[in-house]
């Protein structure tokens, strides 16, 4: 019985406050905007016990907070794989300056300069960040060179090139390494 008291207060303040809204507008226009978007209120408070039928026993507010729940508990989940994923890239791309910082220090210790570096990274179910390839563009070892010492200037950047290939492919366990020297 004090749910239909209150509820009969609720719906006879809600008729007075519109009212009052209504006197308080001078214009006819806003005066129909306040007029319709009362109306809804009063629909829906008019409307409120026959919600509370529905929902088996629970109240309107109780519904709507739990969907509100529901809603904020979804929000929060998607999210928290937002910034998984954002870690993960996180993770991904200080591995792989890593992995390109001692590629740099491998072709350093066999007496060459790196332009640049590129490692790309593949997923497989094994390994989440397996290394699918390796470019490497080097430096010419000296480009003071008269003609005679060109042609065993090429087989010493060669054989450079050759050694750093191997280092990178047993060290990292990549076949596909490119490397290329700056004319």
């Amino acid at each position: 019985m004090d749910k239909l008291y209150d509820w009969m207060r609720d719906l006879i303040v809600c008729f007075c406050m519109l009212e009052l809204f209504c006197h308080l507008v001078r214009t006819d226009e806003y005066r129909r905007y306040i007029r319709f978007f009362g109306g809804l209120i009063v629909l829906l408070l008019a409307l409120e016990p026959a919600g509370d039928l529905f929902l088996a026993g629970q109240t309107f507010e109780e519904a709507l907070r739990r969907a509100f729940v529901r809603e904020e508990a979804y929000e929060l989940r998607v999210s928290q794989e937002a910034l998984a994923d954002l870690q993960n890239e996180q993770i991904e791309e200080a591995y792989r300056s890593e992995l390109e910082r001692q590629m740099r220090e491998i072709a350093k210790a066999n007496g060459r300069q790196c332009i640049s570096v590129d490692v790309r990274l593949s997923k497989s179910e094994g390994n989440p960040a397996a290394i699918s390839s390796v470019l490497i563009r080097l430096m010419p070892l000296n480009s003071n060179l008269n003609v005679f010492e060109k042609e065993t200037d090429g087989a010493r950047q060669q054989a450079g090139v050759d050694r750093i290939r191997a280092e990178i492919a047993s060290v990292y366990g990549v076949e596909d390494i490119q490397i290329s020297v700056k004319e």
